[in-house]
């Protein structure tokens, strides 16, 4: 009776802390969007408690009966329908996808294969007889206690953003990849441990093996892919955050040049009514003096460049002052378009392409060049960057050979420029002739 009531007991628990596990894993780790008619019921969950006292039940108290067909084929559909007891409740909250119980069975996998390794060793080193079964079910109800327990701390940490915490979102296949390894890793071990199975099962055993085997190596072989992934990532992520702080930049010059601008203008009345006094009084010499000061105020005010895009006029002027400190002039010629391109677009284009052209004018003594020429057009764009070279580079398939330190963020920054070149249907060529090096942009504008 004592063991009745414990069975009951636990397997209560085990079911409530199935539903706090699936919640957490689908609500706060999954980010799953609920289905937007919320009309699932409380229905499915009567369903789970019924399947799990159910298992309880023919797993506990069904032993000393005949084992025949009819009962194998019950004990099977409760088995399932016991460890997918909350695909259907899901379902309703999430909508039916062959993903949501898949990534239910993989957390019950791990829960069952951790307890069997911990029920393992206990048989191994205890000497006290106890019931088996029980056991087992007692260590699938701790380990899943433990956790809940670890998914809500991972919560509260991601909830209160102390750590950044998000579960990889692996597609269905490779969690049916980790299921299957899981589970032949377990059986393994299940089957190893039990010396009076050994011999039974030795054909299946080396099956396992081999597959267990194929399933770890593919395993690896897709960590290592996440990992160039991820490192591939932090590239693009460190070249974009190089993109949006020059476009910061150049913002910010625009609001210095733009306050600059408002100053003078607010002085200018004040201006002429002092050079119309000395006028008045005769005082030309001072007069003329006062209108070159004045003339020296404007030109600090005056843009550098007026490309028709304030903020590549901004980038430009930028550039020009960078571009001072290695003996380079930047001179442009035309205009840019100030509609059809996204200002990060142009940003990424123009800077990388004059960012290329002053690390070559860098390695080049004596006063350099660079020359821009736009050609603006309805429906086209060509910018075309020019400068000198200290010797002729080698281009292979529209790539140069770098000279930068970090040549991986090198090429990540040429492919951005093609990247967005051929984002809007359009293309770039890179020559390189007489120590000149050109590259031309073409863009089609609509």
């Amino acid at each position: 009776m004592l063991n009745v009531l414990i069975a009951f007991v636990s397997y209560t628990v085990w079911g409530i802390v199935d539903y706090i596990n699936s919640r957490l894993i689908f609500d706060k780790f999954q980010m799953t969007e609920p289905r937007k008619e919320r009309k699932y019921n409380y229905f499915w969950l009567i369903y789970c408690a019924f399947v799990t006292y159910a298992y309880c039940a023919i797993k506990h108290f069904s032993q000393t009966e005949e084992q025949n067909i009819g009962y194998i084929i019950s004990y099977a559909v409760i088995y399932l329908a016991f460890y997918f007891r909350m695909v259907p409740f899901l379902w309703m909250k999430y909508g039916i996808s062959i993903r949501i119980p898949t990534i239910y069975f993989f957390y019950e996998v791990v829960i069952a294969v951790l307890s069997t390794s911990i029920s393992v060793i206990l048989s191994e080193i205890s000497t006290i007889n106890f019931d088996v079964l029980l056991m087992d079910d007692l260590l699938e109800i701790i380990i899943a206690v433990l956790v809940c327990g670890i998914l809500g701390i991972l919560y509260y940490f991601k909830h209160s953003k102390k750590l950044n915490i998000w579960f990889d979102s692996m597609a269905t296949w490779e969690y049916g990849l980790m299921i299957l390894t899981l589970y032949s890793v377990g059986t393994l071990e299940s089957v190893l441990y039990k010396e009076d199975s050994f011999e039974s099962y030795h054909d299946i055993l080396k099956f396992l093996i081999v597959m267990s085997m194929f399933l770890i190596i593919f395993l690896v072989m897709r960590m290592i892919l996440i990992k160039e992934k991820n490192t591939s990532m932090e590239v693009v992520i460190s070249v974009l955050q190089e993109q949006m702080g020059k476009l910061t930049e150049y913002y910010g010059e625009l609001n210095k040049k733009d306050e600059e601008l408002r100053q003078f203008r607010h002085d200018t009345k004040n201006m002429m009514l002092a050079l119309q006094s000395m006028i008045k009084d005769g005082k030309n010499h001072q007069a003329i003096d006062y209108i070159e000061n004045m003339g020296t105020m404007y030109q600090r005010t005056a843009k550098l460049y007026d490309t028709g895009n304030f903020i590549a006029d901004a980038l430009l002027s930028t550039k020009a002052q960078m571009a001072e400190e290695i003996n380079t002039k930047i001179i442009m010629n035309g205009f840019i378009p100030a509609e059809k391109i996204n200002d990060v677009d142009m940003v990424i284009l123009l800077s990388n392409l004059l960012d290329n052209a002053m690390e070559a004018c860098a390695q080049v003594d004596g006063e350099k060049k660079i020359l821009i020429d736009s050609v603006l057009g309805k429906q086209m764009w060509c910018i075309e960057v020019s400068n000198p070279t200290k010797k002729n580079v080698i281009i292979t398939k529209n790539r140069i050979d770098t000279s930068k330190e970090n040549k991986e963020i090198h090429g990540y920054g040429l492919m951005n420029i093609e990247r967005v070149t051929k984002y809007y249907n359009g293309m770039l060529k890179l020559t390189c002739e007489n120590n000149e090096f050109v590259a031309k942009a073409t863009l089609m504008l609509e």
